[in-house]
């Protein structure tokens, strides 16, 4: 017995609704049941609207629950919510605040929005003593703008004891801030200071991009992957909502689940014959042309 292409493919794309259902199911169940992590997808989903509609309070409800739980990631989508009014009424103190318990935490990002608060005065009063401290934090874990910032605080003696060298250390690295040509492997969740990228450009010394590593990059147009990379993991991509062109290097063998779920922009993408690509790699309807 055999079934003509157009029934394969429906049937193909019903099996991946229904697995998709699924995680979306099993994830939801997660997130009723306390689980933060839950929570922070879940709003993720409801920001960026991946297959879900888009609805910016849904997402601030489900970002408040796991900042709540004490995860630091949410804690810091949620202050971006309170300073932008996504989702909430525009609070700049609330922000601050929320900011303040997630850079306590180690996150990076959260680190430079509230050296950013101190610095402006913006939700909480203005202390460049306090901007420079968490400047120079967020600037060891790699954030750009801190690394800036924190140099131009040296070189004109704000908030830190004056020094030409540091000044020029921090901006220099601030400078070189992209995909460096010796780095061979880029880590998942690497890549955190997601607000102003609009273009990716993955060097030939690299070989692997790890899960997550530009989740939320929200406003990515273009990606350039050069040859030389191997695996792209499960989520490299996810929720680049604006990347609507790619071609997949043939030294790429393996592209893993989610790589690019939620980029509804793609139509088309170019893989390389020999590549395994999982069935949830690409948002669905996205068409994937060997080469």
């Amino acid at each position: 017995m055999t079934i003509s292409n157009e029934l394969f493919a429906r049937t193909v794309a019903r099996w991946n609704r229904l697995q998709l259902n699924h995680r979306l199911d099993k994830g939801r169940k997660a997130a009723e049941k306390g689980n933060a992590q839950a929570q922070y997808n879940l709003g993720w989903r409801y920001y960026c609207g991946l297959e879900v509609e888009r609805n910016m309070t849904t997402a601030a409800e489900w970002f408040a629950k796991a900042a709540k739980n004490g995860l630091a990631a949410a804690q810091n989508i949620l202050g971006e919510c309170y300073a932008f009014g996504d989702g909430v009424d525009k609070d700049l103190t609330k922000a601050a605040e929320w900011y303040a318990k997630a850079a306590e935490q180690g996150h990076a990002v959260a680190q430079n929005h509230i050296g950013v608060c101190y610095a402006n005065g913006e939700g909480t009063e203005k202390d460049v003593f306090m901007a420079a401290q968490w400047y120079k934090k967020a600037a060891e874990q790699g954030i750009a703008s801190s690394q800036f910032n924190i140099g131009v605080y040296y070189a004109n003696g704000i908030g830190v004891m004056q020094n030409a060298a540091k000044a020029e250390e921090w901006c220099r690295k601030a400078a070189e801030q992209s995909c460096p040509r010796d780095i061979d492997i880029i880590k998942s969740s690497l890549l955190n200071d997601n607000s102003v990228c609009r273009s990716v450009f993955i060097p030939g010394g690299v070989t692997f991009i790890g899960e997550m590593a530009f989740f939320g990059y929200l406003h990515i147009t273009s990606l350039t992957i050069m040859e030389g990379v191997t695996s792209i993991g499960a989520g490299a991509f996810y929720g680049c909502l604006d990347l609507s062109s790619v071609t997949i290097p043939r030294s790429v063998t393996s592209i893993k689940e989610e790589a690019f779920f939620g980029c509804t922009k793609l139509v088309t993408v170019r893989v390389p014959q020999n590549c395994e690509v999982d069935d949830a790699a690409f948002p669905e309807g996205c068409e994937i042309i060997r080469y």
